[in-house]
């Protein structure tokens, strides 16, 4: 018995198929094969459909992200479903896609922050405040040594900025339990009477010794020169 598009179990099978009759008694082979048109789908079997692709990353997005629900999902929607493995391998890419590499090079980096300097409209919205890049070839007189490539980021909202201008004093600590690339994230912000901590912003950076005093100094500066208002 041979089917001509073998899909995993509960899928749509394709209708066409055949089956061969070896009699025990001759060499005859009898061939019976069904009236159903084929209906699988006749592309290459190796990558989803754009139109599916579509549906996936829309099923992402609303917060299914398992691969079993999500073909539990396009199989009720009647959709071809892809294989297990097609679906992992597409998902990675999709989120390397909407999210980025693992790991960025200092490049690529800088460009993210001069893609993400503009004040946005929403006063909410986190952008870049301040950033530095230093090549390996280039020297800094802030830094410890002049060893390898080094940046320090600054990232925060306007409402955010607004709040430390009318703040006394600005805090800033790093912990190796929040990491970005390896690197310790700052968290700066402020107290208020009641002991309770108010963020201003994330700040990542490379250098060891120095950091913590570099970016309160950038926040200072900024805080102290206007805070950033929405036109």
């Amino acid at each position: 018995y041979y089917r001509r598009n073998k899909v995993k179990l509960r899928a749509l099978q394709c209708p066409a198929s055949i089956y061969r009759l070896y009699h025990a008694d001759s060499d005859k082979v009898t061939v019976y094969q069904t009236e159903a048109a084929h209906e699988h789908h006749n592309g290459s079997t190796r990558s989803i459909d754009e139109n599916v692709k579509k549906v996936i990353e829309n099923l992402v997005n609303n917060g299914i992200k398992k691969p079993k629900l999500i073909l539990r999902a396009l199989q009720s929607r009647g959709i071809n479903v892809p294989t297990l493995a097609q679906l992992n391998n597409y998902l990675v890419h999709y989120r390397k896609k909407k999210f980025g590499a693992n790991k960025i090079s200092l490049g690529e980096l800088e460009q993210w922050c001069k893609d993400n300097q503009n004040i946005p409209l929403d006063e909410n919205e986190s952008f870049v405040i301040s950033y530095k890049i230093l090549y390996e070839d280039e020297d800094d007189e802030d830094a410890e040594d002049n060893d390898g490539n080094k940046f320090r980021i600054f990232i925060s909202s306007i409402r955010l900025i607004n709040m430390a201008s009318i703040s006394q004093h600005i805090h800033a600590d790093a912990t190796y339990k929040l990491v970005w690339q390896g690197f310790p994230v700052l968290v700066i912000g402020t107290t208020d009477f009641n002991k309770a901590f108010h963020p201003f912003g994330l700040a990542i950076c490379s250098y060891e010794k120095q950091k913590i005093l570099n970016l309160s100094s950038i926040v200072f500066k900024l805080v102290c020169k206007k805070s950033i208002k929405l036109h």
